[in-house]
């Protein structure tokens, strides 16, 4: 069975940290994060994740965002520094950042970066699966 593909590049897709680890870059440019039977296809993703470590590349500063599975690079290129100013390890974030890759690698380049407690960790994990299952009965016509 061929899995639903969804196109929801157009909007900040909301993903674990692992998941965009994971993620796939198609020749269009977008990215694949299959989940719960289906592909969605992506550019722009709403991660929330805990910051593992921090390291200085030079021209680049990487915080590993990381979850219970995976950890995906949100990496500040000079121009970008001040959204991460004040973000050390151990902290809780939610980021809206655009999907790359170097290589194999798949990173996140930040557009909004801000500190998040528990709560919110709770609420994104409650909410993911939600909001999937309404993508997958739009696409499949059913809403």
């Amino acid at each position: 069975m061929t899995a639903l593909e969804i196109d929801v590049s157009d909007a900040y897709f909301w993903a674990k940290p692992s998941e965009v680890a994971r993620a796939r870059r198609l020749p269009s440019g977008l990215f694949a994060i299959e989940s719960e039977g289906a592909v969605f296809l992506v550019r722009r993703v709403r991660v929330v994740g805990r910051v593992s470590e921090v390291r200085d590349l030079g021209r680049a500063m990487d915080f590993l965002l990381s979850d219970e599975e995976g950890s995906v690079p949100l990496r500040a290129w000079e121009e970008k520094r001040e959204l991460l100013e004040g973000i050390k390890e151990g902290d809780l974030v939610d980021v809206l950042a655009t999907i790359r890759s170097f290589g194999e690698q798949v990173y996140l380049s930040p557009v909004i970066v801000r500190k998040a407690d528990e709560s919110v960790l709770e609420r994104w994990r409650r909410r993911i699966p939600l909001m999937r299952e309404y993508l997958k009965s739009l696409a499949a016509g059913e809403v």
